[in-house]
């Protein structure tokens, strides 16, 4: 049997017997590789959790230990014996010693899960049990169903599941009346959100790589998590000291310089040296007396100075981190040209004001009248006169069949506010929000179910103008204009083309989309001026000063629109998308090039590989004609969409 297959085959008994088993019955994939180096690399990776990239696919497979049967037929339990090399007689063997092993009363460490399981649950919190190997997540959910019975329902989500069924499964999981508990392995710790329905982390295996425990520990504390605290529990074996020693050199490590540094710098070389000397301090390791196997490896020299390198060459990459001019120090840069780029992005973004003046206006011309002033830091609005389709987006139901999907059964429970909870919208100027209000934030839900809402609607003819505040095409009399003016919204779609995260890697192609506004103003000979950004900002706070006459509105329209086939303001649009182009680009390398010393020695030739390039012709969604008011006339109470 070789080193990493003797390494993963221990891994996987530590795991649990299910794991072991399996391992002890599958053909070792390391029996097929055509050379030593293609073993040693295979082998590598499979116990030490070793990846080329930061996915977690694939990971959760258990490993094989069988070697080769000399006709390369796959071995099974059911080879006849006299197939069977005497070495796969031997792992046959024990894989039949680890069934045995199988349930709580002859697992001790599956017992331990059992009893803290049940103590989360009776404090109120559900848990995620997050597993290494696809054998030991199924072993542990159907022990965990037989435990628990009626008082919970338990689920495992695995890597034998296609991703889009992985959600399925989670949300079906928690739709279920009552506790949950989710068993999963690595392939549901990135990429899936559990915030809302979970609030302890249990790790049954421990990870030899620290970055998946925090990829665990994040799938549930983040931003929306509705508990003030959450729970992370590692279960750790302590018969041979491995787990232990993992915990101490590699992951609580991983954890104080993080702490101490404000930022996680991940295992220099992904802690090979480390692990390799633990792997020879165990497997090397001769003349230990019969009995009980007892592995002190803080006394081994290999493992001592292997550690001690490990921890200086991290703490040396922790200092220099901290020293990362873009992310801690001030040394070096240029307030102004800080506050030009976050003058630019707060352009883009919105400041709060405009957020909250966005979300009061709709509200109030969607019927739900906001009620509050600036001193009660926000205002909420009523749920009742918005449209339907707006107060499901927003999770508010009348009952609970409203929440199943079309042609789908109820769910048995509702993820949203039914009939006779509080009916009112909360929103606050900034955070912390308490459950179940809103910040006046571009990445709060509300918010951007109300702008979602607004832009479905301006395009679907079919709904009641009531129902329909934002539509695509306008005339207005103001006195903001003295000359008929034409307003576009415009969204430009570009093709980003960025340096990989590495000198080897193929570069990464990205999609941007940006909206912009644009103007011009017609001359007395008919002839357009296009208007400077700042003159063209100014319109989209014009009122309407005058009725206009529905003659009038259509006749404006209809030349607007025929207008927008002149080649002029084409002409013009794809400019302005080539221009908006050149700003990405230039912005990314502003970006990239005061990335601090170390940035900038690896930099000339990255910053000379970023490309942007407009995608297409730009997407016209609104055209608003401005004509001018004169002053001596009537004020008009409102304007004509």
């Amino acid at each position: 049997m070789s080193w990493w297959t003797a390494l993963t085959l221990l891994r996987c008994v530590l795991s649990s017997p299910a794991a072991a088993a399996a391992t002890l019955r599958a053909r070792s994939l390391i029996a097929a590789t055509r050379t030593p180096a293609e073993a040693d690399k295979l082998g590598r990776a499979a116990a030490f959790e070793l990846a080329d990239d930061e996915t977690a696919e694939g990971m959760d497979v258990v490993p094989g230990s069988l070697p080769a049967l000399p006709d390369e037929e796959a071995a099974t339990p059911e080879t006849p014996r006299e197939g069977r090399t005497g070495e796969a007689e031997a792992l046959a063997d024990f894989a039949r010693r680890a069934d045995a092993l199988a349930g709580p009363a002859t697992d001790a460490k599956l017992r331990t899960l059992v009893d803290r399981v049940k103590r989360q649950l009776v404090d109120g919190y559900d848990p995620i049990v997050f597993c290494h190997y696809i054998p030991t997540a199924e072993y542990v959910a159907r022990h965990l169903k037989e435990e628990l019975g009626r008082s919970a329902s338990v689920e495992a989500v695995t890597g034998t599941l296609h991703p889009d069924a992985r959600q399925a499964r989670v949300d079906e999981l928690t739709a279920r009346r009552g506790r949950h508990v989710l068993v999963a392995t690595d392939c549901l710790s990135e990429g899936v959100n559990l915030q809302e329905h979970f609030g302890a982390v249990i790790h049954y295996d421990l990870s030899w790589n620290p970055t998946r425990h925090l990829q665990r520990a994040g799938r549930v504390d983040r931003f929306g998590q509705p508990r003030r605290r959450v729970r992370e529990i590692t279960v750790y074996d302590t018969d041979t000291g491995i787990d232990g020693l993992v915990l101490k050199v590699l992951i609580q490590k991983h954890k104080d310089i993080a702490d101490q540094t404000g930022v996680a710098v991940l295992v220099p070389d992904q802690g090979r040296g480390v692990l390799e000397a633990l792997a020879s301090a165990l497997l090397l390791r001769g003349g230990q007396p019969e009995g009980q196997l007892t592995l002190d490896f803080e006394d081994d020299p290999d493992f001592g100075r292997a550690r001690e390198a490990l921890h200086k060459e991290w703490e040396s990459a922790a200092e220099r981190e901290s020293k990362v001019l873009t992310k801690f120090a001030h040394i070096g840069l240029r307030p102004e040209e800080v506050e030009a780029e976050l003058d630019a992005l707060r352009q883009a973004l919105g400041d709060p004001g405009d957020i909250a003046t966005f979300t009061r206006e709709s509200l109030a011309q969607l019927g739900a009248q906001p009620i509050g002033d600036a001193r009660d830091r926000g205002f909420k609005a009523p749920v009742d006169p918005l449209p339907t389709g707006l107060k499901h987006a927003l999770g508010f139901y009348e009952d609970a069949d409203q929440t199943a999907a079309p042609g789908g059964a109820a769910k048995a429970k509702a993820k949203g506010r039914a009939r006779t909870a509080a009916r009112d919208l909360v929103f606050r100027e900034d955070f912390p929000v308490a459950r179940g209000e809103h910040a006046l934030s571009r990445t709060d839900p509300a918010v951007r179910a109300l702008a979602r809402y607004l832009l479905d609607a301006a395009v679907d003819t079919g709904l009641p103008p009531e129902e329909r505040p934002a539509r695509r095409l306008g005339v207005i009399r103001t006195r903001a204009v003295d000359r008929r003016t034409v307003l576009l919204l415009a969204r430009y779609r570009f093709r980003l083309t960025l340096p990989g995260r590495t000198a080897s890697d193929d570069p990464r192609v990205l999609v941007a989309d940006d909206a912009q506004v644009l103007a011009w103003r017609t001359g007395d000979d008919g002839g357009r001026t296009w208007l400077s950004d700042e003159e063209t900002a100014a319109l989209l706070t014009a009122t309407p000063d005058l009725n206009t006459l529905p003659a009038l509105r259509d006749q404006q329209a209809a030349r607007a629109a025929a207008e927008l086939d002149d080649d002029e303001i084409n002409d013009h649009l794809r400019a302005r998308g080539q221009l908006l182009a050149d700003r990405l680009r230039e912005a990314h390398q502003r970006v990239r090039e005061a990335a601090g010393q170390r940035g900038r020695e690896r930099g000339a030739a990255a910053v000379r590989r970023i490309d942007v390039q407009p995608s297409g012709d730009p997407d016209l969604l609104g055209v608003y004609v401005y004509l001018g008011a004169p002053a001596a006339q009537q004020p008009a109470s409102g304007g004509d969409r």
